[in-house]
């Protein structure tokens, strides 16, 4: 089940992780790998997407997103794990 979240992610803390795992992270075929997220953006860099397997943060140009996830609660878990990368 996939569902858009709005206003209640701290979009400017998601970029920075975004950063973290492409700075710190393995190269991939299609971004970059660092403790269990995987991190790429399209040719221009307007699109962002996050990913675990299971849920994946899809950022677009104005800091609008869309979260898919199975469930509520490994939405919640995502975000908080992301967060939380140093």
């Amino acid at each position: 089940m996939g569902f858009i979240m709005k206003n209640s992610i701290d979009i400017h803390k998601v970029l920075q992780a975004f950063n973290l795992i492409s700075k710190n992270g393995d190269k991939t075929p299609d971004g970059f790998s660092y403790q269990g997220f995987y991190a790429q953006s399209d040719f221009d860099g307007y699109n962002l997407y996050l990913t675990d397997k299971q849920t994946e943060l899809h950022i677009f140009f104005h800091n609008k997103y869309e979260l898919n996830a199975p469930s509520n609660e490994l939405a919640d878990k995502f975000i908080k794990r992301l967060l939380a990368l140093k």
